[in-house]
């Protein structure tokens, strides 16, 4: 489909049947660069939506994970655990 819209686009430009300088290929590269652009946008509207997903963890799994990496101490994981157990 790409190809034939890029051929019906260099047919109509009359450019390239008035001089043969070489100036022919500045449809293709208008045309490039449009599709460039359509590309772009397809792509950041992809990856905004890919934001919105949300994190299923719970807090306290969190808080483990942390723990586990070495983040946050054992004292700390523990007053962590206790402070949302009072918020429940």
């Amino acid at each position: 489909m790409l190809s034939r819209l890029a051929q019906m686009y260099y047919q109509s430009y009359p450019m390239h049947r008035v001089a043969d300088d070489g100036s022919g290929w500045m449809p293709l590269l208008g045309l490039l660069v449009f599709t460039l652009l359509v590309v772009l946008i397809v792509v950041l509207i992809h990856k905004s939506q890919d934001r919105t997903t949300y994190d299923t963890r719970t807090p306290v799994e969190i808080a483990k994970e942390r723990y586990a990496k070495g983040e946050i101490s054992k004292d700390q994981l523990i007053e962590i655990k206790k402070e949302l157990k009072a918020k429940d």
